[in-house]
């Protein structure tokens, strides 16, 4: 904590002014500027998705298991309505579509999206507990598997 505060006190007393202009004047109005739609959109798809394979491959869970369909088909469902929303979001939009015309750039942008959804699933360490404690979990939320 002690390292906290004196790198606060130092980049306060000796870290110049941004030269970049703020786009917005107050907190506030940078804040209902955001596209919260979509935020909340983005974050529900990659969240189903990194749990659907985490499901899979560190619970050992089949991928017949309603868990896993149910959660990777609430990522293709939240991802389908957060495109939806980033075209009718326009300026404030947290994807610009407009970046996805080049070929180069999708491909870029893709293959980082499944890199870090695979981080997510294979190395995540929250995700990684082990299977006895999932069936803790599940003895404890009564929840009953068909």
């Amino acid at each position: 904590m002690p390292i906290i505060i004196f790198t606060l006190i130092i980049t306060t007393l000796f870290l110049p002014p941004s030269p970049i202009p703020p786009t917005h004047p107050t907190l506030l109005s940078g804040l209902t500027s955001l596209d919260w739609t979509g935020t909340i959109l983005l974050i529900s798809s990659v969240t189903a998705l990194i749990l659907g394979f985490s499901f899979h491959t560190s619970y050992l869970i089949p991928w017949s298991s309603p868990t896993v369909w149910g959660l990777l088909l609430g990522s293709i469902l939240a991802l389908g309505l957060f495109v939806l929303q980033e075209k009718r979001a326009g300026e404030g939009a947290v994807v610009d579509f407009k970046n996805l015309r080049s070929k180069h750039r999708s491909a870029i942008m893709a293959s980082g999206f499944l890199l870090s959804a695979a981080n997510g699933a294979f190395v995540s360490p929250p995700l990684s507990i082990s299977r006895r404690d999932v069936v803790l979990m599940v003895d404890v939320l009564h929840v009953r598997s068909t």
